[in-house]
C-alpha cells in the first residue's frame, strides 16, 4: 500500500467511525467530517493568533460561533472539548469517553493523550 492509498484507507475508516458515533450513513458522515474539518482549520488559525496577541472582539465572536456550530453538528457529543493549543487539534472527545467508545467498537483517530480527534487532517 502506497502513501496515498494509506491516507485514503485511514480517512475512510475514520469517516465510518464518525458514522457509527453519530448514527449516520457514510455520505452524511463524510459531510460531517468535511464541515468539522473546516471548523477545525478556522479555530486553529484563531488559536494561533491568540498566541501572538489579544483577539479582537470580531475574532472572539467568530470563535464562539465556530464552537457553537461544532456543538450543533455533533449534537453536543458526550465528552466534546475544545483545545485552544494551536499545536494540536481543536475539536476533541475527552480521553475517558474515547476509551469507552473504543470498547463499543468506535475507533476514532486519536492523539498521544488518547483524545478522540473528530476532524484530523489526512493529507
Amino acid at each position: 500500500m502506497n502513501k496515498k492509498e494509506e491516507r485514503i484507507f485511514f480517512k475512510t475508516r475514520h469517516i465510518e467511525n464518525l458514522g457509527k458515533l453519530f448514527n449516520l450513513d457514510y455520505n452524511d458522515a463524510e459531510g460531517l467530517y468535511r464541515s468539522l474539518r473546516r471548523i477545525e482549520t478556522k479555530l486553529n488559525r484563531i488559536y494561533e493568533v491568540a498566541c501572538e496577541r489579544e483577539l479582537w472582539p470580531q475574532e472572539t465572536e467568530v470563535k464562539t460561533r465556530l464552537k457553537e456550530r461544532a456543538k450543533k453538528l455533533t449534537k453536543n457529543a458526550n465528552g466534546l472539548i475544545f483545545n485552544s493549543d494551536p499545536r494540536g487539534y481543536s475539536i476533541k472527545i475527552d480521553d475517558q469517553v474515547n476509551r469507552e467508545l473504543r470498547n463499543q467498537g468506535i475507533n476514532l483517530y486519536s492523539d498521544w493523550g488518547g483524545y478522540g480527534i473528530l476532524a484530523p487532517d489526512f493529507n
